[in-house]
C-alpha cells in the first residue's frame, strides 16, 4: 500500500485501530454531551431569574448587559444571542392602550384639501378629453357617417294605395291606408305571402304599424273606398274616434281603428263624399249622420244613425238633379251645390231647423231634434295656423299664404294638365309673392303642411309633383294591346318630393326623392291614379319624440316585355326630416 499514490483529503484508517479504541471514543463522546446538557440547564435557569427581575409592576425594562455577561462567557458565547421561550408579552396600560389603537378623525381641512385634489384631477381629465383640440388623425377617432334619412319602408304587391293618409294616435301611433285592386297587366300572379287579396272590382284598409310598417289587419271590401275620416264620429261611445270610410257604390262603412272591427255597414245608396256630423238627433249618446241617398231617378237628403247606420229620415230636394253637400256652420245652416239639367250650378242653403220641421217625424222625435239643434254640433275645432281657407288656398302662418292649384286635374296625364304653386307675404290686405313654381304636363298633390308650434314668420311644408312629357306619351300610347276603346296604354311619369322652408322672405327648396314610374290606362281610367293620390304625403310625428316625419306612398306597374305580364307594386316610406333638413 505504500506503493500507491496519496490521494489528497483522503487518509485511510490506520489498521491498528480496534473495536476496543472506538469503543472509547463514544464514551468520550457521551460524556460531552452530558456536560453540555448540564450547562443548557443552567443556562436556561439563569434566564429564567434574569427574566423574573426584569418584569417589575407589569412593565419591561431594558435589559442589564451585565448581569448577563457572566452567563455569555460561561456559554462560550462572545455576541448577543436569541431565544425563542418564554419572550415576554408588552402590555400597555389602559390610557396608552387606546391612545395608540384610537382612529383619530379628518380635520375638516385636511377633508376640503382630499375632494379639490380629486375633483382637479377628474377636470384636468375632462380637460384632456373633450376641451383640448385633437390635431392627429390617428388619436381622433373619425366622424360618425350620417344617420339613413329613410326610416323604414313597406311595400304591397297586387293593389294601388289611393287617398288620403291617415294617422292613429296611440303607443305606437298606427297608419291607415286605402286600397284598391290591380286593374291591369298579370292580375292572377299578384299572390303574395302575409297579405289579403283584393279583387279589382272592389278595395280595401290597411293599418300598419306607424314605427315599423308591420301589417296590423286588413278589411277587404267589395267596393272602392275613396275617402276616409277618423276623427269626427264615436260610433261605440269608446271615448275614442272610429273611422268612417266612404267610396264608389254608396259605400259608407264605420269601422273600428285599432282592431280593425266593422261597427256597422249603410244600407243606403250614398255619395262618395264623406257625410256631415250632426247633433244626437235620436237621443242614443251618439252624434248622426247626413249624406245624400243616390237612386235612379231623384237625390234626397238622408239622415243616419251614427250607432247603427240606419236611416232616421229622407228629405227630397226639388230642383236638382245631383246635389253636393258643403258644410254646416255654427248657425246650423246646411250650404250644398245644386246642379241643374243645364250643366250649370248654383250654391244654396237651408236652415237645419226648417228642414227638421218638414221631415216627417214624430213629434216627441221632432221636438227632441229641435232641442239639440240649439247647440252646435260636435266637430274638430280648426287650428288657427295653418289654416285652409279655400279649397286651393292655406294660410301657413299670419304673415304667409300658399296657392296650389291644378289645372283640368281630373283629365291627367295630359297636354292640358297644368300646375300652378305660389307662395305669398301678406301685408295687411296686400300680397307680395316670395316664391312659385308653374309647370306644363304636371300634377301637383295637396300640401303637407309642417307645425312650427306658432312661429308667426316660420313655415314649412311638402309637396309631391308629377311631370311627363308630350313626346313620352306620344311614344306610349303605341304599346298598346288592341287597338279600339279598350286600348290599354303606358305612361311613363317622373314623381318628385320637394320639401320648402321659409323664414320670413327666405325660401330653401329641397329635393327629397325623385322616381320613375310606369302608368298603364284604358280611356281615362288610369293606375295609378293621379287625381285619388293627390294626398299620398304626410307630415307627422309617429312616436311622440319631437322629430316629424314625412309620410309618403307611391305606385307603379313594374312592365315586362308583354303589357299583359305587368305587375302592380305600391311602397309606404317614411322619412325623417331632421335627416333631410
Amino acid at each position: 500500500m505504500s506503493g500507491e499514490p496519496n490521494v489528497k483529503g483522503y487518509a485511510p484508517l490506520p489498521q491498528s485501530i480496534s473495536n476496543t479504541d472506538t469503543e472509547d471514543d463514544d464514551e468520550e463522546h457521551q460524556h460531552h454531551r452530558e456536560h453540555a446538557d448540564s450547562l443548557s440547564k443552567d443556562d436556561d435557569q439563569s434566564r429564567i431569574s434574569d427574566t423574573t427581575t426584569i418584569c417589575q409592576n407589569g412593565r419591561f425594562y431594558p435589559l442589564d448587559e451585565t448581569k448577563n455577561l457572566a452567563n455569555r462567557a460561561r456559554n462560550g458565547r462572545n455576541s448577543f444571542g436569541y431565544s425563542t421561550d418564554n419572550i415576554p408579552i408588552m402590555i400597555l396600560d389602559g390610557q396608552s392602550h387606546d391612545d395608540l389603537w384610537k382612529r383619530h378623525d379628518m380635520s375638516p381641512l385636511r377633508r376640503f384639501c382630499l375632494v379639490a385634489s380629486v375633483l382637479l384631477c377628474i377636470l384636468t381629465i375632462l380637460i384632456f378629453l373633450y376641451v383640448l383640440p385633437c390635431d392627429n388623425s390617428s388619436i381622433c377617432p373619425p366622424a360618425p357617417e350620417p344617420k339613413t334619412s329613410v326610416s323604414w319602408d313597406k311595400t304591397l304587391e297586387g293593389v294601388e294605395i289611393n287617398g288620403r293618409i291617415t294617422v292613429i294616435p296611440g303607443s305606437p301611433y298606427n297608419l291607415i291606408f286605402l286600397l284598391r285592386g290591380q286593374q291591369f297587366g298579370d292580375i292572377d300572379s299578384r299572390e303574395s305571402p302575409g297579405q289579403q287579396q283584393i279583387t279589382p272590382e272592389g278595395g280595401g284598409v290597411l293599418s300598419m304599424q306607424g314605427t315599423s310598417g308591420i301589417p296590423l289587419w286588413w278589411v277587404v271590401l267589395k267596393r272602392l273606398p275613396t275617402d276616409i275620416d277618423c276623427e269626427i264620429l264615436d260610433t261605440d261611445g269608446s271615448g275614442k274616434p272610429d273611422c268612417l270610410v266612404s267610396g264608389e257604390g254608396g259605400l259608407l262603412v264605420s269601422i273600428e281603428p285599432i282592431a280593425g272591427t266593422i261597427h256597422w255597414n249603410s244600407e243606403i245608396h250614398a255619395q262618395p263624399a264623406l257625410p256631415l256630423l250632426l247633433s244626437d238627433l235620436d237621443s242614443d249618446g251618439i252624434n248622426d249622420l247626413l249624406t245624400i241617398e243616390l237612386t235612379n231617378s231623384s237625390q234626397s237628403l238622408v239622415f243616419l244613425s251614427g250607432k247603427s247606420g240606419k236611416v232616421l229620415a229622407r228629405q227630397s230636394i226639388p230642383g236638382c238633379q245631383s246635389v253636393e253637400l258643403s258644410d254646416i256652420d255654427s248657425a246650423f245652416v246646411l250650404s250644398y251645390t245644386c246642379h241643374n239639367g243645364n250643366s250649370n250650378q248654383s250654391t244654396k242653403t237651408i236652415l237645419l231647423k226648417n228642414l227638421i220641421e218638414s221631415i216627417n217625424f214624430s213629434q216627441a222625435r221632432r221636438k227632441l231634434a229641435l232641442t239639440v239643434l240649439t247647440q252646435p254640433a260636435t266637430s274638430k275645432p280648426p287650428a288657427s295656423y295653418p289654416n285652409q281657407t279655400s279649397t286651393d288656398s292655406w294660410d301657413l302662418t299670419p304673415h304667409h299664404r300658399l296657392y296650389v292649384r291644378n289645372v283640368a286635374g281630373d283629365r291627367c296625364p295630359s297636354d292640358v294638365c297644368q300646375t300652378s304653386v305660389n307662395l305669398t307675404l301678406v301685408h295687411a290686405r296686400n300680397e307680395s309673392r316670395i316664391w312659385d313654381h308653374a309647370s306644363a304636363s304636371s300634377f301637383v298633390t295637396r300640401p303637407a303642411i309642417l307645425d312650427t308650434f306658432g312661429q308667426a314668420y316660420t313655415a314649412g311644408f311638402a309637396l309631391k309633383f308629377w311631370n311627363w312629357t308630350a313626346d313620352t306619351a306620344a311614344e306610349d300610347k303605341e304599346k298598346s294591346v288592341t287597338p279600339g276603346p279598350t286600348t290599354v296604354r303606358q305612361q311613363s311619369l317622373t314623381e318628385r318630393v320637394s320639401i320648402i322652408f321659409v323664414n320670413n322672405t327666405e325660401v330653401h327648396v329641397m329635393n327629397a326623392s325623385q322616381s320613375e314610374l310606369i302608368q298603364l290606362c284604358r280611356g281615362q281610367d288610369c293606375q295609378p291614379s293621379l287625381p285619388r293620390q293627390a294626398h299620398s304625403i304626410r307630415i307627422a310625428d309617429l312616436n311622440g319624440d319631437g322629430v316629424m316625419e314625412l309620410i309618403s306612398y307611391r305606385t307603379t306597374y313594374n312592365m315586362a316585355d308583354d303589357i299583359s305580364k305587368a305587375t302592380l307594386t305600391s311602397k309606404v316610406q317614411i322619412v325623417k326630416l331632421d335627416a333631410v333638413f
